[in-house]
């Protein structure tokens, strides 16, 4: 009797992946991405999205997306980027981060999350969201939903140098 998991095995590796963009294109030195660039990049493609998906059944799935945001998603005008890792069976440890962009590139909003466990057994998540005042930076974690902790705290921005000729003026 011949085994059917060579035949499973051919027929999921086409399902593997689907990409309309390479993101290591877009990276900087210091692991983030040029945002400047991705939304240059969209433009120029005429597509709705920049995408790259790896999806291997039960292991892992890798998604990433650059988009526009819509009317229906009722956010600023701007973009949006989503980067979800996930491992094990339907998601069991999961990586998922967020990211929210004016027009002009500038950072509007980041979430990240980790989870264990489907997030059952620990969940780590973590916000910031830059405001007039500042940046609002919450974080939580819980450990198997009876442990946890969250902190919600202001960073003020930096105030904007004097120039020169405030500074005589003030002296």
């Amino acid at each position: 009797m011949r085994s059917i998991t060579p035949f499973l095995l051919a027929a999921t590796l086409p399902l593997a992946g689907c990409a309309n963009y390479d993101f290591a294109k877009a990276r900087l030195p210091n692991g983030d991405y040029d945002i400047p660039r991705l939304i240059a990049d969209l433009k120029e493609s005429g597509r709705s999205s920049l995408s790259d998906v790896t999806w291997i059944p039960f292991v892992v799935t890798r998604a990433r997306v650059f988009q526009a945001t819509e009317d229906k998603d009722k956010l600023p005008t701007g973009y949006k980027f989503g980067d979800v890792l996930t491992v094990g069976p339907f998601g069991c440890v999961s990586d998922k981060q967020s990211r929210l962009f004016a027009s002009a590139g500038e950072s509007i909003e980041t979430y990240s999350s980790v989870g264990v466990g489907w997030r059952l057994l620990f969940n780590h998540r973590e916000d910031l969201v830059e405001t007039t005042y500042g940046t609002r930076r919450y974080a939580g974690w819980r450990f198997a939903l009876l442990l946890g902790d969250e902190d919600k705290a202001y960073t003020p921005k930096a105030a904007a140098p004097k120039s020169d000729a405030a500074k005589s003026t003030s002296d």
